[in-house]
Formats: structure tokens, C-alpha cells, sequence
């Protein structure tokens, strides 16, 4: 019976990931989909599993890229960077606005690039991988990529309503959703 269990969950992760991303309600049972597709619920549950799945079915195991992280906060909680950083060889560019998190962030990842404020028009043409855990900073993104034409291979933007707003600017942009962490949504141009 405990053979059936994970195929039953296994198919009802990839019918949530065809729902359509119109309705709120339907939105999460779709990203639940996609957090369930690599079996996020039982080896992703820790920051250093999760890392572990992302490097290895996102990125396809591939060393040497860089990373920027917009609202890093501490450099700690929830970084994917750090990891990267530390066991893959990426270099990090870190940005945190407020003054208290960027000394946390100083002294928690030396090996990044640790700013208050910048150029993100210049760096979004060097990164394989944005993540952002903020909501002004995923506005600015996206109104950088729309003018320019910038794609950042892979985006996480936290999406603390759950709505589908992001996955609809997104698709228009030519991106798709691959990974859900919680609320953060990983996504992938096509």
C-alpha cells in the first residue's frame, strides 16, 4: 500500500500543474503541482534539500554561473545563493535596502557582493539566476525586462498573496513555472 501512495500524490501533482493559472484557488493547487513534481514535500523540506533538488533539475548540475539575489535579508534564511555559492562555485551579488540585514549580510556571506543599492539594469544582463523576496524590487525587475529585453534565464519572486499575477506577467514574457517553495515561485524562460 505504500508503493501506491507516492504514484496516487505523483499524479495528482501533474493534474494540478495543467490547471489553469487564472483563478487564486486553482493557482495554489497548481504551484502545490509544481513543488510536488521533484518531490519537494519530503527531500526539498530543509533549505539544504531544496538547494540540492534546484541544482540538479533546474540548473541541469551546472558550476560557475552567477546568482543575484534582490532582498537577501541576513544572506541565511532561505538563500539559495549561500548555497550555490559555497558548494557550486557561483558567485553571488546581494542586495538589501535596509542598513541593520546588510551588516548581517556582510558578515554572514563574504564571498558575495554585498550593496545597499545597484545598477540592476547592468547586472541583469550577466545572471543566469534572480531570485527576490520582495514585492518593489519584483516590480522594478519586471519593468526592466519589459524595457530592455533582459531574460534572466531562471526568476524566484516571492509571491506572498499566492495570487496568479506573477505567472500571468510572466507568461506574456515567455516564461513558465517549474519549481514552488512555499511561497517562493521559480520560473523559467521557455
Amino acid at each position: 500500500m505504500k508503493m501506491f501512495v507516492p504514484s496516487l500524490r505523483q499524479m495528482r501533482g501533474w493534474w494540478y500543474r495543467r490547471l489553469p493559472a487564472s483563478l487564486p484557488g486553482w493557482h495554489r493547487k497548481r504551484m502545490a503541482g509544481f513543488g510536488r513534481r521533484w518531490n519537494l514535500e519530503e527531500e526539498g523540506w530543509t533549505q539544504e534539500g531544496f538547494s540540492r533538488i534546484f541544482f540538479e533539475r533546474v540548473l541541469g548540475r551546472r558550476r560557475k554561473g552567477r546568482i543575484l539575489e534582490l532582498g537577501a535579508g541576513d544572506g541565511l534564511v532561505g538563500s539559495l545563493g549561500r548555497w550555490l555559492e559555497e558548494h557550486q562555485g557561483w558567485t553571488a551579488t546581494c542586495e538589501e535596502p535596509r542598513d541593520l540585514p546588510l551588516v548581517q549580510l556582510k558578515k554572514n556571506r563574504p564571498n558575495a557582493e554585498c550593496l545597499q543599492k545597484i545598477d540592476t539594469e547592468k547586472i541583469l544582463q550577466e545572471v543566469d539566476l534572480l531570485t527576490c523576496r520582495s514585492e518593489r524590487p519584483c516590480h522594478r525587475i519586471l519593468q526592466l525586462m519589459r524595457k530592455n529585453g533582459f531574460r534572466p534565464r531562471v526568476l524566484g519572486l516571492w509571491n506572498r498573496s499566492r495570487r496568479p499575477l506573477w505567472a500571468q506577467r510572466l507568461r506574456a514574457l515567455g516564461y513558465h513555472p517549474i519549481l514552488c517553495q512555499d511561497r517562493m515561485e521559480f520560473y523559467q524562460l521557455r
